[in-house]
């Protein structure tokens, strides 16, 4: 099947990951990507990072070296006046100027992709992943519902706030294309790293809006079970608000006497006396293994699932089944990473 943006020209200016992995990302839906590698010193950006992870995300794409001075700064400003799509870390004013130094028209979708924005503090225009996962107030809430109010923030163990950043980006990028393609008209997006960071937050930054209260990592769920849970050889998440799915968990433990207390009975009164339930739980997962839970716990439609490691994500039989991961030339070594998080088929009105 033909890819989604096949013939579309994507122009690259940048090293950031954010960057980097919103080019890598049209490049897996078809596009044509090239990537400037310009000198040191003409882009100010978040530093690259693991060079492993800058030559995964040059992956499917053309990678040009610039020169420095004149030269290389008009070879850069043609490809992106000629290009569909522009994915860079300047901002939408620094590639106007370099359009208009050599008298150039801007590209159909320009997508300037900053940590704080384009019009945020020039002292952000290199703030890394941690500032921009603080910033846009995930450290606040990660993990959730500790219990080490005393402990100092703490942050996913990948740059996800990079990722996030560009996955905004595509999507800006895919909408504004859309919209050339339909009216004709150029775009200009300015997507900022910390704003997508805060709208990742979701309802929890609502809490305190709608219903004037603080949510941190410690803030106690208003349901349960909403918890981690530990096995026999790793860790469950469950999570069952409504009262048929926690009737399901009690029935899967064997309907102990402890389940019938009044204090259990609803969602509320569990949440407010986990502490009496969780010990109970601990004790039935104590010898059990956690996928063995996973799957008696999926035959009774109880919301559970193990929380894996990176070796259980690459032996997943459904990520297999699904075809998401594919083979890259990485260091001289053939290795496995993610593809694309949906799988496209043709419509059912085109068979």
């Amino acid at each position: 099947m033909a890819g989604a943006l096949d013939g579309v020209g994507v122009v690259q200016v940048g090293e950031w990951a954010a960057v980097a992995f919103a080019g890598r990302t049209l490049a897996q839906y078809g596009a044509a990507v090239t990537q400037f590698r310009v000198p040191p010193g003409h882009l100010v950006e978040p530093p690259a990072g693991d060079p492993r992870v800058a030559e995964s995300l040059a992956a499917g794409k053309a990678v040009v070296d610039v020169e420095a001075g004149a030269t290389g700064r008009e070879l850069v400003a043609r490809a992106m006046s000629g290009a569909t799509i522009v994915l860079t870390s300047r901002t939408p004013p620094e590639v106007e100027g370099d359009l208009a130094e050599f008298g150039l028209a801007p590209p159909a979708v320009l997508v300037c992709v900053t940590a704080w924005g384009g019009d945020g503090p020039p002292a952000m225009r290199t703030a890394t992943d941690l500032l921009q996962y603080h910033g846009g107030g995930l450290g606040s809430i990660t993990p959730r519902y500790a219990n080490n109010p005393g402990e100092p923030p703490l942050r996913l163990g990948f740059p996800i706030a990079e990722f996030v950043t560009g996955l905004n980006a595509v999507t800006s990028a895919l909408a504004a294309l859309n919209r050339w393609r339909e009216t004709g008209e150029p775009a200009a997006v300015d997507v900022s790293g910390q704003q997508a960071v805060a709208y990742a937050m979701g309802m929890y930054s609502a809490f305190p809006s709608f219903e004037d209260r603080a949510v941190s990592r410690v803030s106690r769920p208003e349901l349960a079970p909403y918890h981690f849970l530990p096995c026999r050889d790793g860790w469950i998440m469950v999570i069952c608000p409504e009262q048929h799915q926690w009737q399901s968990l009690v029935d899967l433990m064997g309907n102990p006497d402890w389940a019938d207390s009044p204090v259990f009975e609803t969602s509320g009164g569990r949440a407010e006396n986990w502490d009496a339930i969780e010990p109970f739980l601990v004790e039935w997962l104590a010898d059990k293994a956690a996928d063995d839970v996973y799957r008696a716990a999926q035959a009774r439609r109880i919301p559970l699932a193990p929380v894996s490691t990176m070796q259980a994500v690459l032996a997943s039989p459904q990520l297999r089944h699904r075809g998401f991961f594919r083979e890259q030339e990485l260091g001289g070594r053939r290795v496995e990473v993610p593809g694309l998080p949906f799988r496209s088929t043709p419509s059912l009105a085109a068979e």
